[in-house]
């Protein structure tokens, strides 16, 4: 039996980067189900993109949006795609002996704007060629911004009719800040994708806030690679990733970048030690910390993290990530005074704010 290989391809804000994280944060938990290869490349999340070009300069101008990527791309060589798919099969075979699977898990692989790649019918082929030894299937979420116009594009893929390309063109003319980010050729693309893959091997998900927004996009990719997750999880608004996003987000609009490998400790010393927003009072006067107090934000942050995976997952601590116990001590929440949980509730809050 063929391994089966799922291709997350992200559009524009469809919880691709959310996405990404889960696998990652999620691997020690739910890896039994699923391989999320460790990249080959730096900037992985983004420059697994070109994994669909036959060689690193192949539609390089197409990667113009990310001008630090191209740079990345001049001076590091990419590894070929012979090399890559040879690592994912030895990873795959590592893991399987290490844990004693009697399946094989999926392979997943996701990256964004790809699709941009993805139109040339010549590069599908070469891919198919590729990946012969692969059930391949592609994953799209689609971001629903125009309910007629998704309306339509849904149609149109079901039906496999390419003559509404002209009424999605007047859409985006009519009502161009609505549809911004939907990429009008895509009932193209996948209706080349379909001809080279099979029309069975693309899913196509829409995406909207009111129906799949952070965890929920999760969750549903999850289930498409066939991860049935707890009721708990589907009953909840939380993104089981939102404190790493969290931080995350603050540490690269406000702080140097940081390595998102980092254990999620460090992520939060550098925001306790380095930034001014987080030593204010809820009133706005300057608040100093005691080393106790910031061990005691540290442990409280983190602790809700734990509280998440252990609620949404129920695991024991144990089979958490390595690298979000490194170097933390977690402590008894239930012995903090609840009102300096509050307060810190309020700064994380006022944080979150400013993101």
């Amino acid at each position: 039996m063929k391994q089966k290989l799922f291709f997350h391809i992200g559009t524009q804000k469809t919880g691709t980067t959310s996405i990404q994280r889960a696998m990652r944060l999620l691997r020690p938990i739910l890896g039994r189900y699923y391989l999320y290869p460790e990249p080959l490349i730096e900037e992985s999340h983004m420059v697994e993109t070109c994994l669909f070009c036959k060689e690193a300069e192949f539609k390089l101008p197409e990667l113009s949006w990310a001008p630090r990527i191209v740079d990345y791309l001049k001076n590091k060589p990419l590894p070929s795609l012979d090399t890559l798919i040879d690592s994912w099969s030895e990873q795959t075979k590592s893991y399987q002996a290490e844990i004693n699977l009697p399946y094989i898990p999926p392979l997943v692989l996701s990256c964004e704007f790809a699709y941009t790649a993805l139109e040339d019918f010549e590069t599908l082929v070469y891919l198919k060629n590729k990946f012969v030894d692969y059930d391949v299937n592609f994953v799209i979420y689609l971001r629903r911004v125009d309910k007629h116009c998704n309306s339509d594009l849904l149609q149109t893929l079901k039906y496999g009719d390419w003559s509404n390309v002209d009424e999605f063109r007047q859409i985006k003319k009519d009502r161009r800040h609505d549809i911004c980010n939907l990429h009008l050729d895509l009932p193209n693309i996948l209706g080349t994708m379909g001809a080279v893959f099979g029309n069975k091997k693309i899913i196509v998900r829409p995406f909207e806030k009111s129906s799949l927004y952070k965890s929920d996009v999760v969750a549903d990719f999850l289930r498409i690679i066939g991860v049935e997750l707890p009721q708990s999880y589907e009953d909840t608004q939380q993104n089981v990733t939102a404190p790493y996003d969290f931080l995350i987000h603050y540490v690269n609009k406000f702080g140097n970048p940081i390595k998102r490998s980092a254990p999620v400790s460090q992520l939060f010393e550098k925001i306790l030690s380095e930034r001014e927003l987080l030593e204010m009072h809820t009133d706005g006067s300057k608040y100093a910390y005691s080393p106790k107090e910031r061990s005691e934000m540290i442990a409280y942050v983190g602790g809700s993290y734990k509280t998440i995976m252990n609620k949404f997952f129920m695991v024991d601590s144990c089979s958490l990530d390595s690298q979000v116990q490194e170097n933390t001590n977690w402590v008894n929440l239930s012995n903090l005074d609840p009102e300096r949980i509050k307060l810190f509730d309020k700064i994380i809050d006022k944080v979150s704010e400013t993101i």
